[in-house]
């Protein structure tokens, strides 16, 4: 059999073979489908990242149970968002710009909705703080919050301030200038506290004129963390409330009444007693019950910071990590302190310069929620340096 040429090109010629992709329309219209999709999601995703997005919410999956984290009011959006940063397990918020409500919210669903709401979902940057708690970049607490306070003073409510997401891992970072270190000479000078309030009634701030440290610990028990000039040398002492608990031996179950060895005389009727004993002594060896009790124990623990320069800003920052706390000056490491038991974060206000005043300012007074490292601390003098 001889083939022509004619016929060897029709046999070889890809133009008319069956499995030429241009003889078939559907499958490139679902492959243009698809890659006009790829660039939208691709395009929508870049510009929406970390972006407020108008018409969506972000609830919980199970929508019958949203469970939030917290559902305030804020002024806008951006005082929605600011809220969200300050907790860390929040990964989004839904802001209702007609009632102005603001809901936070953990492992949410995006979800299309009407013009009134606007989502945002907060940057995977914040997942490693999630998992580990620990502060990778300043980043993580750059929108988070940043007091500015001079020498005057204030309260910054405690929804100001964000919650660690482990209640024993926390950073303060702040600045101070002290110009005179003799004003109010021998009292005990507040710099800042968060926790117990001043007055509990009013929250007004009333001069302290107080010698003792035992003192201040009595007024304010609750302290995470408490910054305070000491009376008679050039320190700052920080103070932290600490929880920790102990066992011991249960009271006896009639505690509190007197015993006694009581014999009975037969013929008279009378009754003698000797070797009378309280039955809760530790001493009592009538004592049976071998009941341990946890009691839980709640103290100020402090540590100080000794020779601090005047007229000088100076840059303190505590980081805590379980009972350990570490401080730096001026990024130095300065010290590590052990604590009794973890310290225990609390739902105060934050209190800023307290009469008895002294002579000074402090100013950037950083929050963040996890554990600082050394390149954290030299981030932090860097970026809110005086």
């Amino acid at each position: 059999m001889v083939y022509t040429n004619n016929n060897l090109n029709n046999n070889i010629n890809p133009s008319n073979s069956s499995n030429n992709i241009f003889n078939r329309p559907l499958l490139i219209l679902i492959l243009v489908a698809s890659l006009i999709f790829t660039v939208v999601y691709v395009m929508y995703y870049y510009f929406r990242k970390n972006q407020p997005i108008p018409g969506f919410t972000y609830y919980s999956s199970d929508i019958n149970n949203l469970n939030p984290l917290f559902n305030t009011s804020a002024i806008d959006i951006n005082d929605c968002v600011d809220q969200c940063n300050k907790q860390a397990m929040c990964d989004g918020i839904t802001f209702n710009t007609k009632t102005k409500s603001c809901l936070g919210q953990y492992e949410g669903l995006l979800r299309s909705d009407t013009n009134q709401y606007v989502a945002w979902i907060k940057d995977k940057k914040y997942n490693s703080l999630k998992s580990s708690g620990n502060i990778e970049n300043t980043s993580q607490g750059e929108s988070i919050v940043s007091l500015l306070k001079s020498s005057s003073r204030g309260i910054i409510p405690n929804t100001k301030v964000p919650i660690p997401i482990f209640p024993d891992q926390f950073t303060f970072s702040f600045w101070i200038t002290i110009k005179d270190w003799y004003h109010n000479y021998s009292y005990w000078r507040h710099i800042f506290h968060k926790g117990s309030s001043f007055d509990s009634t009013k929250n007004d701030f009333k001069a302290m004129q107080i010698h003792n440290w035992e003192e201040i610990t009595d007024m304010i028990p609750e302290q995470c963390i408490g910054a305070w000039i000491t009376p008679f040398q050039n320190n700052i002492r920080i103070a932290v409330t600490t929880s920790s608990s102990k066992f011991a031996p249960a009271p006896a179950l009639d505690a509190n009444t007197e015993k006694c060895d009581c014999v009975t005389n037969l013929q008279t009727k009378q009754i003698n007693c000797s070797k009378c004993w309280i039955t809760d002594l530790d001493s009592d060896p009538n004592v049976t019950d071998t009941r341990l009790l946890n009691i839980k124990q709640k103290k100020v623990e402090y540590i100080d910071i000794f020779d601090i320069e005047t007229n000088k800003p100076i840059n303190i920052v505590v980081s805590f990590s379980g009972i350990s706390a570490e401080i730096y000056v001026n990024t130095k490491f300065k010290t590590t302190f052990i604590l009794s038991g973890p310290p225990e974060w609390n739902s105060g206000d934050l209190y800023v310069h307290n009469p008895v005043e002294y002579t000074g300012e402090v100013r950037n007074i950083i929050v963040l929620p996890g554990t600082s490292s050394m390149q954290i601390v030299k981030d932090l003098y860097k970026k809110y340096q005086i």
